[in-house]
């Protein structure tokens, strides 16, 4: 079992949503400027009809002119939002789910934001989005959605093609640009991803377009000509404007990941002065790998992957995993839930099915990846499916793996060589596992192979099985390693009563 361990960590990669989820989130702004401003005395205006008419179509002009101004607790808009939610089957899903968001009603929103929904709700999706297209054929956000629930379903070349479509009727909006460029992301074409972003006009007026152009480019080891720019309009963005909470978020990463803390850290707090999920989630990751302090403890629609991450670093499993769920239904094409959550299953919990339904739901949608086919390995091994296991095994190239993924696999195939019955095979695989890793100075993974080989050897030679055992609890101890507490019997807060071998 393994960790990502990639070499750049996290990234703020844009997040694939359909329009209306973007909406209760805060993602998109109005008509194509970068801040969170109206023309002047709109909102009065539009108030002023609200109080005067009191029709649905006020209304939702209102709440949607507040929502788009940062105006918030108004009496008047709480009664055009709640005018809104009464007459529910008169207005769009888009309308009704923003006059919710204004109410704040948070868990009922967190709930419509899980997408891996019945598979009839999602066709019951794609059919409505075909219908509107039949008679707005040239609406790009239709496209869009089309592409995201396509994908969903596993549609790749229907999701690629809408993703095409979308993006050349709406390639100067943001909210389009952003989203076609995730959807070449996941489907493989990284050059056509990163294009997209470079090629948008007046990147410089859009902070939400020139974070993920920044982002992606960290991703594929690319330089962003943008960072400059990035830092030279940081400093007058408003925390209102679509977008500052990223570009704050993104420039906190660049600032950490060159060491300098101090600056980071102030990027950070900026980020999270209106921050998404995305957000909270990166600058939990800088929190917890570059050594900067900042209380995160903050209520953030659909956080889910922030709040997996931090439960697991607190030995609240089960908790975690739970996150890990949901953050695998908001966020479908990522591989990062999978890979947490067969981890935290596996390791943790020993809770071998659910780490295998993680990794068979992650090597669906990245195969390719190592951690990811790494994990369904071994939990299949795990759970006595070696032909399952195997199978997946031949598929990899260990010639074509650094490292680090050569010495995880190495462990991986010295657990199925044990569960074959070929132990002197697996020693060989499992010692090739742990001498690497201690090289590379991976503990954690050193420990872990330590360990899982430690149980396997339990029927065989237990004497070797106590020498193994006491060499990943030292491991444990001395780096913190609270997942491990369950498996090799110490204490560790959050952990369960130990496995006794």
């Amino acid at each position: 079992m393994s960790v990502d361990l990639s070499s750049k960590g996290r990234q703020l990669i844009p997040r694939w949503l359909p329009y209306d989820a973007a909406v209760m989130l805060g993602a998109v702004g109005g008509s194509g400027d970068s801040t969170r401003k109206l023309p002047p005395n709109f909102l009065d205006s539009v108030m002023r009809d609200w109080l005067r008419y009191e029709s649905l179509a006020c209304a939702i002009e209102l709440v949607a002119a507040a929502s788009v101004s940062g105006v918030k607790g108004d009496s008047s808009v709480i009664s055009a939002a709640e005018k809104i939610i009464k007459n529910r089957s008169e207005v769009s899903r888009i309308s009704f789910d923003m006059a919710r968001t204004y109410l704040g009603e948070r868990e009922k929103l967190n709930y419509s934001l899980n997408f891996l929904s019945e598979k009839d709700v999602l066709y019951a999706k794609i059919s409505f989005l075909k219908s509107r297209l039949r008679e707005f054929s040239a609406n790009p956000i239709y496209w869009s959605d089309l592409s995201f629930y396509y994908g969903v379903i596993g549609e790749g070349e229907k999701a690629m093609s809408c993703a095409r479509i979308a993006y050349q009727l709406g390639s100067r909006n943001p909210f389009i640009v952003r989203n076609a460029s995730r959807a070449f992301l996941h489907f493989g074409d990284e050059d056509k991803a990163l294009l997209v972003l470079r090629k948008f006009e007046g990147i410089k007026r859009f902070p939400s377009v020139l974070a993920a152009e920044i982002a992606l480019s960290n991703h594929l080891d690319r330089s962003s000509k943008n960072v400059s720019i990035a830092f030279k309009i940081a400093e007058d963005l408003s925390p209102l404007a679509i977008g500052a909470n990223e570009v704050n978020a993104v420039l906190a990463s660049v600032e950490a990941n060159d060491g300098s803390k101090k600056k980071a850290k102030k990027f950070l707090i900026n980020s999270l002065a209106i921050p998404n999920e995305n957000c909270l989630a990166q600058a939990a990751w800088i929190v917890a790998n570059k050594g900067i302090e900042y209380d995160l403890n903050m209520d953030v629609p659909a956080n889910y992957e922030a709040l997996a991450n931090k439960l697991q670093d607190e030995g609240q499993y089960e908790l975690a995993l739970e996150n890990c769920e949901k953050w695998r239904g908001f966020q479908p094409f990522s591989r990062h839930p999978a890979i947490t959550g067969s981890y935290i299953a596996s390791v943790a919990l020993c809770d071998y099915g659910r780490a295998e339904s993680f990794g068979e739901y992650g090597y669906k949608i990245s195969p390719e990846d190592p951690t990811v086919a790494n994990n369904y390995v071994c939990a299949l091994a795990l759970n006595g499916k070696l032909g399952e296991a195997t199978a997946v095994l031949n598929s990899i190239s260990l010639e074509d793996l650094d490292k680090h993924h050569y010495a995880t696999f190495a462990a991986t195939i010295g657990l199925v060589h044990f569960r074959r019955g070929e132990c002197e095979e697996g020693r060989k695989w499992y010692q090739r596992a742990v001498n690497i890793h201690e090289k590379l100075g991976n503990s954690r993974a050193q420990a872990v192979a330590l360990s899982f080989w430690a149980e396997q050897e339990v029927e065989y030679e237990r004497q070797a099985a106590s020498v193994l055992m006491d060499k990943a609890k030292r491991l444990a101890k001395k780096f913190d390693i609270k997942e491990l507490g369950l498996r090799l019997g110490i204490p560790m807060e959050g952990s369960k009563k130990p496995l006794i071998l």
